[in-house]
């Protein structure tokens, strides 16, 4: 069952995951059922723990589990205990009412974490204020990562039309850890799309596309693929476009994510050119009046600050070392970030 619920390299409709969760609940057991009729008369038991499994974008977890009545006496209260890291200090006191084999499902209060791994564990007890007559089943555990402030990275995926042949990788940007992956996907006329979401720490990625053919994301009488990684604030970090779809078996992208995330943004408003450049960066903006531009490098420092009214703007970029940078537009109509890459 493992190792069939969503298998990587594989197509999705041969994973498990598709058919006995299509609606993404994230419940990974079912209560069995006894013929013979359960044993116990008070028998409340736990299940499918919610909202604290992957990775969290934010510092702030609220899980939800599951109350199932496993005994033949109807269920009208119970003693949740729960908490994180080996704690279960924190206590809910539940009530309802559940018949043989009915459940509730049971959204505790949200907990603030620091940012890393953390693990969930709940225990339910006192059914009907009286002892628990099966402890068995009482326990769920969950585990999850948290990245407080996280940010909502998305990746706008537009395929070829044999999908199934299309894989890929986001990695640290020293190229060891995978952070997410996905595909393969269908093979479909037309092409298909998909949309992937990722929680970023502020720091630098790569992403790589893969092509198990070798003509990348093209093929004849099929509109080219292309993809799109952009921020919150719908600000592009990395980009493969159509052009550039015949990129063979692989292409990587190195992109970093700076924490815009208070941002007032209003992307639409200017622009910057070219990207990639070696020599000179122009900023174009359609609105007047006075502009401060800081140019920042990867980890977010910056190393150049610029104020001007005219509208295109020119900056030196020779003397910058090759890699990715950022550039920061100020006015009276709010601040938006865009990345730049020196080659």
């Amino acid at each position: 069952m493992a190792n069939s619920w969503n298998p990587a390299g594989s197509n999705s409709t041969n994973h498990l995951v598709t058919w006995l969760d299509p609606t993404n609940t994230g419940a990974t057991i079912v209560d069995g059922f006894n013929p013979a009729g359960p044993t116990h008369a008070l028998d409340a038991a736990m299940s499918n723990p919610q909202g604290v499994s992957g990775t969290i974008c934010s510092g702030t977890v609220t899980p939800k589990v599951t109350i199932v009545n496993s005994g033949t006496s109807v269920l009208t209260s119970a003693t949740i205990n729960f908490g994180y890291d080996g704690s279960t200090a924190q206590v809910y006191n539940w009530t309802g009412s559940l018949n043989q084999y009915q459940s509730s499902v049971v959204t505790l209060p949200s907990a603030t974490l620091s940012s890393g791994s953390h693990s969930f564990k709940a225990i339910v007890s006192n059914p009907n204020a009286s002892a628990d007559e099966n402890d068995l089943n009482d326990t769920i555990t969950a585990s999850f990562t948290t990245i407080t402030n996280g940010n909502a990275i998305t990746l706008n995926l537009s395929m070829d039309c044999y999908g199934d042949e299309i894989t890929w990788v986001l990695k640290d940007n020293a190229g060891v850890t995978t952070l997410y992956s996905g595909g393969p996907y269908t093979q479909t006329t037309g092409g298909s799309t998909v949309t992937s979401q990722f929680c970023l720490d502020n720091a630098c990625y790569k992403f790589t596309i893969m092509d198990d053919f070798g003509d990348g994301m093209t093929s004849s009488g099929c509109p080219n693929g292309s993809y799109t990684i952009e921020d919150q604030n719908n600000n592009v970090l990395a980009e493969l476009t159509a052009a550039n779809a015949n990129f063979g078996t692989t292409n990587t992208k190195s992109f970093c994510v700076n924490g815009t995330n208070s941002l007032n943004e209003y992307a639409s408003s200017w622009k910057l050119y070219p990207n990639p450049t070696s020599e000179h960066l122009t900023i174009e903006v359609t609105s007047g009046g006075l502009k401060t531009i800081d140019v920042l490098n990867a980890t977010g420092q910056i190393i150049q600050t610029i104020q001007s009214d005219e509208d295109a703007i020119t900056i030196p970029a020779s003397t910058l070392a090759k890699g990715m940078y950022f550039i920061r537009l100020s006015s009276n109509e709010g601040t938006s970030q865009k990345s730049f890459i020196v080659k």
